[in-house]
């Protein structure tokens, strides 16, 4: 056992987990692109140190600390967002962001609340039980913003290959392990004790995961070289990068839309699919020219569109989220309805038991959810699945889709609200991992970027990728496995263990002792 005689006055350890802040802001894709993900196999080791021998309070402290303030800097775009579509005054939206930040910290205050009760770190097995708390206690606890720390790494195809065996929860099980073990490796330098064991669990770590990755990655290489071309698919992605207010109104704005649209179909002559963002004002299904001018749009491309509209229910007025697909012949074929709203953006949350909440986000309109999963189907067993905006970070929403044959993902999103924060390449982090984790490719459309396409081994084809604020169409084909992952077989099964293996350890003990006791 380790014998640890670190001892840091309270401003110390907020001081080192300071340092773990920074570096998560570092490590984090943000408006410049991908940030240095390689720090983030180790940027909580300062944070870990600050938590050997903290009382639990302290623990929680330091663990509130780090993480209030990592996402304050990474998801400052929100401030922007919350003003333009809550029309807050900056001192109340950044009060009310202090409150979504202080609502995501509470997984990492809890964390350190277990590890200052029972000082995993710097024990045997500490790292593993450490990292299997941490690990259960993120993906238990919900969250406002479902990012973690595993998202540095949507543009490191190898590092997420393991997802088709876990999901997020391997994923992010593997990282914090690595954080812990280097944390492990300096404490028993420190101690003057071998480190040798430590440093293979840490290179054997990184072996499979890159040893994994390779294997996966070449496989699918060869596999999307022997395709034939009916597993090749074929979207135009159209983003016309419409303003979030504009004096004109209905299906006057869409009009670059439109005239994308046409010119995206003279210089892709194989399209099968023409796809548009969700947009801000968004017209009505039932507007007359807003069919009249899609269904001619459709006519004269000859091929399909999925296109953004809402339904307009009154008495109370309610709304929905729609896209649409309108076929080559001009005629309206189904829609989907987006099923998993963003609260306080699209509805209020608990409104009926808080009804002072709606004088608070008047602007927020009563969206009503939808409950089919819809796939839309193109020709030669090619199956889309619509995922309207941050719907693409719920894996089990997109699990029901595969189930029913879905076999590719159409994404829609307007990201116009942050502005030109990296809001926008964040968003498309949390949706990368679908890819690998289902084995479907991903088409990421949006009103003023980040759009791109995905393969579905997770890599994003990097010409596909489009800019902020700028009107753009882009086209590229993609290749559809015909089989899954195992990940789509097996489930959470990953999870299930860890949880299961954790709790053992955890009680083994006390109920020995009760046992015993009872002789």
């Amino acid at each position: 056992m380790i014998s640890n005689k670190i001892s840091f006055p309270f401003y110390g350890r907020i001081l080192l987990t300071s340092i773990s802040s920074i570096l998560a802001w570092l490590f984090y894709p943000g408006v410049e692109g991908e940030g240095f993900s390689f720090l983030a196999w180790f940027a909580m080791v300062p944070w870990g140190l600050a938590l050997v021998n903290a009382k639990p309070a302290e623990g929680a402290v330091c663990g509130f600390f780090f993480a209030f303030f990592a996402f304050f800097a990474i998801c400052s775009g929100f401030i922007n967002g919350i003003e333009s579509w809550l029309e807050f005054s900056f001192v109340l939206t950044v009060l009310w962001y202090s409150l979504v930040c202080a609502f995501q910290a509470i997984p990492y205050a809890l964390f350190g609340w277990c590890q200052g009760k029972f000082g995993w770190l710097g024990k045997p097995f500490g790292p593993i039980r450490a990292a299997a708390c941490h690990c259960l206690i993120l993906v238990l606890v919900p969250a406002l913003l479902p990012g973690n720390i595993t998202h540095a790494f949507y543009n490191s195809p190898r590092v997420i290959q393991i997802l088709d065996l876990g999901g997020i929860p391997l994923l992010l099980f593997t990282i914090i392990l690595s954080n812990w073990l280097v944390l492990d490796l300096i404490l028993k330098i420190k101690n003057k004790q071998k480190p040798t064991g430590v440093f293979i669990c840490l290179v054997l770590l990184h072996l499979f995961i890159l040893g994994y990755g390779t294997f996966r990655l070449d496989q699918f290489h060869n596999l999307e070289k022997s395709a034939d071309k009916n597993q090749i698919l074929r979207v135009e992605s159209i983003q016309p990068n419409l303003p979030i207010h504009s004096n004109k109104t209905g299906v006057d704005l869409l009009d670059v839309a439109f005239e994308l649209t046409e010119k995206s179909a003279e210089s892709n002559p194989k399209g099968e699919l023409v796809v548009w963002p969700e947009i801000p004002l968004t017209p009505t299904c039932d507007d007359r020219d807003y069919r009249n001018k899609l269904s001619a749009l459709a006519k004269k491309i000859n091929r399909r569109i999925l296109a953004p509209c809402t339904w307009v229910f009154k008495k109370p007025y309610r709304y929905t989220n729609t896209m649409r697909m309108t076929l080559p012949s001009g005629e309206f074929s189904k829609e989907y309805n987006k099923i998993i709203l963003f609260p306080f953006g699209e509805y209020i949350p608990f409104e009926d038991k808080l009804p002072f909440l709606r004088k608070l986000f008047q602007r927020t309109r009563h969206y009503i959810a939808g409950e089919e999963r819809t796939i839309f189907d193109l020709s030669k067993g090619k199956r889309i699945i619509p995922v309207i905006c941050y719907e693409s970070v719920f894996t089990d929403l997109i699990r029901g889709f595969v189930e029913q044959g879905g076999n590719a993902i159409v994404n829609m999103s307007d990201d116009a609200w942050f502005g030109k924060s990296g809001l926008s390449l964040i968003h498309f982090s949390l949706a990368v991992f679908r890819s690998v984790e289902y084995r479907v490719p991903i088409v990421r459309v949006t009103n003023s970027g980040v759009g791109a396409f995905v393969k579905a081994t997770g890599e994003i084809i990097p010409a596909s990728v489009t800019p902020l604020l700028k009107t753009k169409t882009t086209s590229f084909p993609l290749f559809i496995p015909k089989d899954r992952s195992i990940y789509f077989y097996t489930g959470n099964i990953f999870f299930w263990l860890l949880l299961s293996l954790f709790c053992v350890d955890l009680l083994w003990k006390p109920a020995l002792w009760i046992f015993n006791k009872s002789l």
